[in-house]
């Protein structure tokens, strides 16, 4: 579970093993771990020095070298806010960089894209309404934590594009991951029209899936298939581009439905 971990530091599994050995046996060698590890004592000494670079370990004089992991509780810390600072240099330049390269050219032909994973299809649903050009119809039938920030910068997007947003947020308590309701209030500044749904509203609990309509072109459903511990899981994203009568028929039935279930409040 710990080399799992470490490996989202970007540690390999002979670097995770050398770095447990040494928080385990405190001033060591070279030498010494390349015994316990199995590890020859060139790659041994590599690995050290890596993690002393990093600031997971310092050495001293001796001979042979020794080595001595810092406090993780110390060293963890400061290691992934430097790492989060690299990464949020690395995110700002190489943004500006490759949207220079993307070119977003419209197809004339019917597609229809799957994506699967709750990231994925939030990647989908945010683009689609920061592309968003006239009108959207939202029904949010759930948001995770870690992508309302996202969401909201999106529709942030699509208002200052001077687009009529219509958004019907679904308050869900059936998910441990679903985003605070405090959320609602930025959510609300950025949609022309938003209503927010209470889970009373219903008989049943509010449902677990997300619509967006897009202008004319795009339709994006989205759904979990299960839930474990009051996560959703399974999360697949079916998004219909340039589907015309599907397109048609669909937003004659959101605008019925905002006119049904919310009539002339605004």
């Amino acid at each position: 579970e710990i080399t799992t971990m470490l490996d989202g530091l970007d540690m390999t599994k002979a670097e995770s093993q050398v770095y447990l050995t040494l928080l385990k046996n405190g001033s060591v060698s070279a030498g010494e771990i390349s015994k316990v590890s199995g590890y020859s004592r060139t790659k041994v000494y590599e690995i050290l020095e890596k993690l002393v670079k990093i600031g997971l370990a310092e050495s001293f004089p001796a001979r042979p070298v020794r080595y001595k992991a810092f406090d993780p509780q110390i060293a963890i810390p400061s290691y992934i806010s430097l790492k989060r600072d690299e990464l949020r240099k690395l995110e700002d330049s190489l943004t500006a960089l490759l949207k220079e390269q993307y070119k977003d050219v419209p197809s004339k032909e019917s597609e229809i894209f799957i994506s699967q994973g709750l990231r994925k299809s939030s990647l989908k649903y945010c683009q689609l309404v920061k592309s968003a050009r006239n009108e959207i119809y939202s029904f949010l039938g759930w948001v995770s934590k870690n992508e309302i920030d996202n969401i909201i910068a999106a529709y942030r997007t699509a208002k200052e594009n001077g687009v009529e947003v219509k958004l019907a947020y679904f308050e869900n308590e059936l998910f441990k991951e679903q985003a605070d309701i405090k959320n609602e209030v930025p959510l609300s500044k950025t949609a022309t029209h938003f209503y927010p749904v209470p889970p009373a509203t219903f008989w049943i609990k509010n449902p677990p899936a997300r619509i967006l309509i897009v202008d004319d072109h795009s339709i994006l459903i989205t759904l979990g298939d299960y839930l474990e511990d009051g996560t959703m899981k399974g999360v697949i994203s079916v998004h219909y581009y340039n589907v015309p009568a599907f397109s048609s028929v669909a937003k004659k039935i959101a605008a019925s439905y905002f006119d049904i279930l919310f009539g002339g409040k605004r």
